[in-house]
Order: C-alpha cells, then sequence, then structure tokens
C-alpha cells in the first residue's frame, strides 16, 4: 500500500499562466521543479508535466516562494498532500484572491475549467 506523500513546504508551489485556444487550455507554468517557465498545451499536459516534477523533487531542495519576476500568471497551485495517486490542495486565483480546495486531481481539474470559462465569460479578448 502506498503511503502518503507529503510535499515539502515551498516546494509545493506552482504558477499558472492560460487562455483558450479552440476550447483547449494553453498557457504556460513554473514554479517547483521547473527552471523556467514551461509551456504546456492542455490540461492533461500541464497535470502529467506538474506530477513530474513533483515525483522528483526532494526535501533538500527547495522550490521558490514567488513567481519569476515581470511574470504575471492567472493561478497559484499549492500542492499539500498527494496520497494513492491523488493531490490535495488550494488553487487561488491571482486576480481575484478566489482561493479554492481540492481534495483530487478530478476536483482539481474541475477548477480549472470553471475557473477558465468564468474568466472567457467576463474577460473582452476572449468575445
Amino acid at each position: 500500500m502506498e503511503q502518503a506523500r507529503s510535499v515539502p513546504v515551498g516546494n509545493n508551489i506552482f504558477w499558472i499562466q492560460m487562455n483558450l485556444q479552440r476550447e483547449q487550455a494553453v498557457g504556460w507554468v513554473a514554479g517547483a521543479g521547473f527552471r523556467r517557465i514551461t509551456p504546456f498545451s492542455g490540461f492533461s499536459q500541464l497535470l502529467l508535466m506538474l506530477e513530474e516534477r513533483l515525483d522528483a523533487l526532494s526535501p533538500a531542495r527547495s522550490g521558490p516562494l514567488h513567481p519569476p519576476e515581470s511574470w504575471h500568471p492567472q493561478y497559484e497551485l499549492r500542492v499539500l498532500m498527494r496520497e494513492h495517486y491523488s493531490w490535495q490542495g488550494v488553487l487561488c486565483r491571482l486576480d481575484t484572491h478566489q482561493q479554492m480546495q481540492f481534495r483530487s486531481v478530478l476536483e482539481l481539474l474541475l477548477l480549472f475549467e470553471t475557473m477558465t470559462a468564468e474568466q472567457k465569460g467576463s474577460d473582452p479578448l476572449y468575445k
């Protein structure tokens, strides 16, 4: 049986900038385990990239606590615990400071889709 894997403090923070293009999320991610701002295409690619980074992190390597300078991401993702291949944490929309907790990767995916749809409805660039 797999043990709960708590993610070391400082290694659990990711920043995400995303837009919808042809109904697919595309964007950039930075944070723990990333050497630079990295592009992604689709929610599934984003989640796989984050899972790889979380697997590679060790308590000895501390991740950044702030996004790269001169970059203004839309979301901050804090993964607090991973157990049985699921994640628990907090997703924060940085422009509104709206914070939502999630208890599974599926919940996280639904939060991203909901927040992206809300942004699409209120952002003149999407109209």
